[in-house]
């Protein structure tokens, strides 16, 4: 379900069309001109396009009262801005004693508050739309994942299991190796997640969660095969790629080996170690991962 960042991206899911509330729900039949350019400035925004409604909203709750929807519209919007976490806390701490903001921007707030490890902010915040929606499926992964960032290790155990036995599946199974995970049960990550994606070999929050707990348990190739199916970083790529060819390397000196077989591997070692270095020798971003690869290779 997760990768192993902060999210994170899983927690971007709510930007379907159904979450932004628009302004035609609330007139149906006599949209004014104001009317219709906030919703086209929402359906932009959908496109990608955030900019334009960001400032109107600010533009506008300087002028005059905004309303509990749009509020939460501001909210969500700016949560899906890349490094905007804190951004998005102010606009909360700006609303958030003077009305009652819909749930979808009190998510938009716990999410920014997380990302900004500021766990209990985050947490009073989850627990205050659980009250709401307890049965929100997003809601209570959002509050369990927090937990487990938070070291709130048992409790965090606890109520990923309870999920998952209410609600059995590969999403409930991905959380559980999550929170497993971030306590360092790396195996325990690993058999969860990889149960998971046999539950729903299509599912990518367990494909992703398989990822990170194959990479913790240092098992590079599979997970470096995986990194064409899930979105992945280049850093990461690149480490996966590096311990998969000294995985090469540490196989060619089994004692099973004959040296023909030894020298074999050894040799597909060096090629590979040779491809890498050729690929990122002139990237400035990969020059520790380029050094590494040096000495690894000397090993081989």
């Amino acid at each position: 379900m997760f990768s192993m960042r902060r999210h994170a991206k899983f927690i971007k899911r709510f930007k379907s069309v159904s979450c932004l509330f628009t302004a035609s729900v609330l007139f149906p039949m006599q949209l004014s001109a104001a009317v219709s350019d906030y919703d086209a400035l929402i359906i932009e925004a959908r496109g990608g396009n955030s900019a334009p409604l960001l400032r109107y909203l600010e533009d506008q709750g300087k002028k005059s009262a905004l309303t509990p929807n749009q509020v939460a519209d501001w909210l969500q919007v700016s949560s899906w801005v890349d490094n905007n976490d804190k951004a998005t806390i102010a606009i909360w701490q700006q609303y958030r004693g003077k009305m009652d903001v819909p749930a979808r921007g009190k998510v938009a707030a716990a999410r920014a508050y997380r990302n900004q490890k500021s766990w209990d902010d985050s947490l009073a915040i989850w627990e205050s739309v659980l009250q709401e929606e307890p049965d929100n499926a997003d809601v209570r992964t959002g509050w369990i994942m927090t937990l487990a960032d938070a070291r709130y290790n048992q409790q965090a155990l606890t109520e990923a299991n309870k999920w998952a036995r209410a609600h059995p599946g590969a999403d409930s199974d991905a959380l559980l190796a999550y929170v497993y995970h971030s306590q360092n049960k790396n195996w325990d990550a690993l058999l969860v997640a990889s149960q998971a994606v046999d539950v729903d070999p299509g599912n990518k929050n367990a494909k992703s969660t398989l990822l990170s707990a194959l990479a913790a348990n240092r098992i590079a190739e599979p997970a470096l095969e995986l990194t064409e199916e899930v979105p992945t970083s280049d850093p990461v790529k690149r480490r996966l790629a590096l311990d998969a060819a000294a995985e090469k390397v540490r196989s060619s000196y089994t004692t099973a080996r004959n040296e023909e077989e030894r020298f074999l591997v050894a040799d597909k070692a060096l090629a590979r170690y040779d491809q890498l270095l050729t690929a990122w020798k002139d990237d400035p971003a990969a020059q520790s991962d380029v050094r590494r690869a040096r000495i690894d290779r000397m090993g081989a």
